[in-house]
């Protein structure tokens, strides 16, 4: 297993609009980090939340202490980013922390950006996750994005958000912020994109990919397929606690069931590129996983334009 999202709290210090992740009172429990531990000795660890850092410095080097030596990523919104954290992310997350951007962040972006301006100052590399959501436009994110920019922000990459509690971003704008900020020098999906232009399905809106490569393990040590699911509590594979390895790793009849009836309604370039696209957009927008990711008509107009690109500067 590539990738797991540990959420070690659920407790947050913001209410973004579009979240639509359940309450639980209290964190992530030693025993069930024991058993992450044992279950995925070398997957990659997403520290996750709610917002991770409420959790204290303390419980984050115990749980390292752990769970072993392996790759560590550190996701916080950074509001109550302080000095504290320093020392932990040069030590265990290679000097660096991911953080995110949205719309309903704005009453906090001073605060937001004074923190990415101090980890910067402590050469920690900031990289954010931007939230598409409806209301947003590309003047708002350009604005945004320059003052992250300016305040030491060294990359990010765009994130559409899941329209549980907000509506969808349209299939025109996807288009458009994508082809918009692809050529910004910070954008990380460009490379992503270009890669999967060239190579083959790309990983991000991949609904095979993604879900054979990534589990997400809520504080009580129940394990989903990815987090926007685990938001939801829906599907569920089984609980660390009291199942195996083999049965938290295998989603593969829920992916085969869907790969058998979308294989036969994709076209070739389609199910080559995208496989059905992401489950959790089927599911939320559709109301049925089964169903073809809605913004698949979007990836191939965007694979269509990078390889356009592409083709262009090699001439």
């Amino acid at each position: 297993m590539g990738t797991i999202y540990l959420k070690i709290t659920r407790r947050c210090n913001i209410r973004c609009g579009h979240c639509f992740i359940r309450e639980y009172e209290g964190d992530m429990a030693p025993q069930v980090i024991a058993r992450v531990a044992q279950s995925f000795p070398s997957s990659i660890i997403v520290f996750h939340g709610g917002e991770p850092t409420l959790a204290g410095v303390e419980y984050i080097e115990e749980a390292i202490s752990v769970l072993g030596n392996r790759p560590y990523i550190l996701q916080s919104n950074m509001i109550d980013f302080g000095p504290i954290w320093i020392p932990l992310l040069k030590k265990h997350f290679e000097s660096r922390i991911g953080t995110s951007l949205d719309t309903s962040r704005m009453p906090y972006i001073d605060r937001w950006l004074s923190n990415i301006r101090r980890a910067a100052n402590n050469s920690i590399h900031v990289t954010a996750v931007v939230t598409i959501t409806a209301d947003m436009t590309v003047e708002k994110l350009a604005g945004l994005l320059d003052r992250f920019e300016e305040a030491g922000g060294t990359a990010f990459r765009l994130q559409f958000v899941t329209p549980v509690k907000t509506p969808p971003v349209s299939k025109k704008d996807y288009v458009t912020f994508i082809k918009t900020f692809y050529d910004h020098p910070l954008n990380e999906n460009r490379r992503r994109i270009e890669g999967a232009a060239c190579f083959g399905a790309y990983s991000g809106i991949n609904g095979g990919n993604c879900g054979r490569n990534l589990r997400t393990i809520d504080p009580d040590g129940t394990v989903y397929i990815c987090p926007d699911l685990a938001g939801q509590g829906l599907f569920p594979l089984g609980n660390v606690l009291h199942d195996d390895a083999q049965a938290l790793i295998g989603a593969e009849k829920m992916f085969f069931e869907r790969e058998r009836r979308l294989a036969l309604e994709c076209d070739e370039e389609c199910w080559r590129l995208c496989r059905g696209g992401c489950l959790a957009a089927a599911y939320f927008q559709k109301g049925d996983y089964l169903k073809k990711d809605p913004y698949c008509s979007s990836y191939k107009e965007i694979f269509s334009f990078v390889r356009g690109r592409n083709r262009s500067v090699h001439a």
